[in-house]
């Protein structure tokens, strides 16, 4: 099955960029739909349509319209991207997720998340390092696929626990693995695996299973401290 990846707003009525059949860029959504739609990228990354499908502004909200609508018409979605040579358009992160380190480094951790998610033993990933010298992050486990690891290496099916060495090693392996496809400033220095994944029933996900970052740091907001104190990382 061919998947189009595309992107659009309830503002944009609805689709701005689409991949087509027989030229799909995996990891993009794709050229705008039409040539009336203008995409550019603002200085800080963030992605800006004008065009006839933009709405004008909302109904009767004057100031959140003077806010995601600028002077010459560009609507600011609030989305951070990038566009290639071909204006195929990458979405890398929401803006209000931006995390600022304390060097003045910007980090999308949208982006980190995904590639660390790639794992085949990682369920869910959150990155936080916002005014910290380095980013962390806090882990859940794919259980399963950790049970089958371990059945395979010949250890312990318990393994899958948060507390096991071997499960930790196995994360941080997965971890070095994807920091080393990162700048510097991006790589995850230290770990903390959770006892529980994040579900709408725990109120860790929305309905359309998006993290709710506030839910998880009011939580473990202590973990995160810990992993700036503890000189151990994820033990």
């Amino acid at each position: 099955i061919e998947v189009l990846e595309g992107y659009g707003l309830t503002e944009t009525c609805v689709a701005t960029n689409v991949n087509r059949t027989g030229d799909v860029r995996v990891g993009t959504v794709g050229p705008v739909l039409a040539p009336d739609i203008e995409v550019r990228i603002a200085e800080d990354g963030e992605i800006l349509f004008r065009g006839p499908n933009i709405a004008r502004g909302y109904f009767q909200r004057k100031t959140a319209t003077r806010q995601a609508w600028d002077d010459d018409g560009w609507f600011h979605t609030g989305d951070l991207g990038a566009l290639d040579s071909d204006g195929f358009l990458s979405i890398t992160g929401r803006k209000k997720e931006l995390i600022v380190m304390a060097n003045g480094k910007k980090v999308p951790p949208d982006t980190v998340e995904q590639k660390v998610k790639s794992s085949l033993y990682i369920s869910q990933v959150v990155v936080c390092g916002e005014g910290k010298p380095y980013c962390v992050a806090l882990v859940t486990l794919q259980e399963e696929m950790i049970r089958k690891w371990a059945a395979r290496q010949g250890i312990p099916a318990d393994t899958a626990s948060h507390r096991d060495p071997g499960g930790i090693a196995l994360i941080e392996q997965e971890v070095e693995r994807v920091n080393k496809t990162l700048a510097s400033y991006e790589t995850i220095k230290r770990i903390k695996i959770l006892p529980e994944d994040f579900t709408v029933d725990n109120g860790f996900l929305t309905p359309t299973f998006k993290v709710r970052r506030p839910n998880i740091m009011k939580r473990y907001g202590d973990l995160v401290e810990e992993l700036y104190k503890d000189p151990s990382g994820s033990r």
